[in-house]
């Protein structure tokens, strides 16, 4: 049986975390990667959406981190088990592509929101702490996700080039690599490209490339 629980721990600002997806290698990567991260404790994980809904009501997470890949599930069926289960956990869908009625579907269900599923451990840590923080990096109201929809044309090419990358959750060192400039020039189109489409954080940034469709597909 795939599953695991930790012990809770004392600190007050110890973010809990529960990681439920089914690819092994891939649970490994995930909770390895916030497992670094310093205040995250991850204190359950499982492949299995039911024994999800179990963990979360013994552990009671403040996050619980939900793969777009489940099989034979709806995500909006698990979303809302899991909020009867722990009522005051957020529940974030890892997802790969933004499938737009799914989501919608997660949201109306009482998920926080959704993230690109190749983010670093540290952008992914500081995701989860913004969540608990202030509810969510999106919200769904009247039938859309509370994100800026605007044209892509505002950016140059290579601003453009930066945004696809950021959706790819590539850090400021490796897009810099990757197109042969400094680190401190992507730090500059990313602000750019923040203030350009009216954007507040490369988590939203990476939402917008993905449903404006220029986030690499996988």
């Amino acid at each position: 049986m795939n599953e695991r629980v930790g012990a809770p721990l004392a600190m007050a600002r110890v973010l809990r975390v529960l990681v439920v997806e089914s690819e092994a290698s891939e649970r490994r990567r995930l909770v390895d990667s916030l497992a670094r991260e310093p205040g995250v404790d991850v204190v359950g994980e499982t492949a299995n959406p039911e024994h999800a809904v179990a963990l979360a009501a013994s552990i009671l997470p403040d996050v619980v981190l939900l793969a777009a890949n489940l099989e034979d599930t709806s995500h909006a069926e698990i979303v809302a088990k899991l909020h009867s289960a722990a009522p005051k956990a957020h529940v974030l869908v890892l997802t790969r592509a933004v499938d737009g009625d799914a989501l919608a579907d997660a949201l109306r269900a009482g998920a926080s929101g959704y993230i690109v599923r190749n983010l670093d451990g540290g952008f992914m840590a500081d995701t989860l702490r913004s969540t608990v923080e202030h509810g969510g990096p999106f919200r769904f109201r009247a039938n859309a996700i509370d994100c800026p929809s605007l044209p892509v044309s505002p950016l140059s090419r290579r601003e453009r080039q930066t945004l696809t990358l950021v959706a790819e959750g590539w850090t400021n060192k490796q897009i810099a690599r990757e197109l042969g400039v400094a680190e401190s020039t992507v730090k500059v189109h990313v602000q750019h490209i923040l203030r350009k489409l009216k954007l507040e954080s490369r988590v939203q940034a990476a939402v917008y490339a993905a449903e404006n469709g220029l986030a690499l597909k996988h």
